[in-house]
């Protein structure tokens, strides 16, 4: 269990012998603290995950950029509740650790206080230098384990930050892929409602669809024009072979009179 030296106990301390007994609770806390930065470390590790979430994030926009057309805004959108999803759990996660990290600051900090005015008191009361000297390397430990502290909360909460700030990337591409296929859905329900003349008022899509069905059409027309005689000819050869053969099957079976 976490080490608390309140301020309220620290008051009560009207004796030296109760000044240095709180020694062993501050060492406690001092300890435990360092402990808990060893598992404040990991987020690093989630931070490693925030820079291939974001990687994977580029990769996808790039992709959608570079070939609107092509976009498939159900996959799309798929694609990025996944992205988002995982970004939540690790801006929770360091969340926590954030929060654990100010609690320690602050508590630590509390505790350099309140041993500071330990050692006023312990020297108002003459102790032997050793017993002031033990006060005074209590307070340098927990300012130092504050500095780490501090150290921590910080370059977490640059890794919360970049992990927040791609949170919301990941929600406003989220935000335009619904828009976009919002309007893909009038722009095709304008289409179905609209006569056929009217379809070169359709979208730059439609008319990309137009396009590509214009030009398989003109293929077709090119085929016709380059094969269709000797494809006349085929046609016509196997009509006379297919009218021979029945001709020829019908003399056979004609019984003579």
């Amino acid at each position: 269990a976490a080490v608390t030296v309140s301020p309220a106990s620290a008051a009560t301390a009207t004796t030296v012998t109760d000044t240095i007994k709180k020694a062993i609770a501050s060492e406690d806390l001092h300890r435990e603290t360092l402990a808990r930065l060893e598992h404040a470390g990991e987020w690093k590790k989630l931070s490693q995950q925030v820079a291939a979430l974001e990687l994977e994030f580029d990769t996808i926009s790039a992709r959608a950029t570079s070939e609107p057309e092509l976009i498939n805004s159900v996959e799309l959108d798929r694609q990025l509740r996944g992205l988002h999803r995982k970004t939540a759990t690790i801006v929770e996660r360091i969340s926590t650790i954030v929060r654990r990290l100010e609690h320690d600051d602050n508590l630590l900090e509390s505790n350099v206080k309140i041993w500071q005015e330990h050692a006023t008191f312990l020297e108002k009361q003459s102790v032997p230098a050793a017993v002031l000297e033990r006060a005074k390397a209590i307070i340098k430990k927990l300012e130092q384990a504050n500095v780490h502290v501090r150290e921590f909360r910080d370059d977490a909460l640059l890794g919360l930050d970049r992990a927040i700030f791609l949170q919301t990337r990941i929600e406003d591409a989220r935000a335009l892929v619904i828009t976009r296929q919002s309007r893909l859905d009038a722009q095709r329900l304008l289409l179905e409602q609209s006569p056929i003349w009217q379809l070169e008022a359709a979208s730059t899509q439609f008319k990309l669809v137009a396009e590509k069905i214009g030009a398989a059409r003109q293929t077709q027309q090119d085929f016709l024009l380059q094969d269709g005689a000797r494809l006349v000819v085929l046609f016509f050869f196997i009509l006379i072979l297919s009218t021979w053969l029945f001709t020829r099957r019908a003399g056979e079976t004609v019984e003579p009179i």
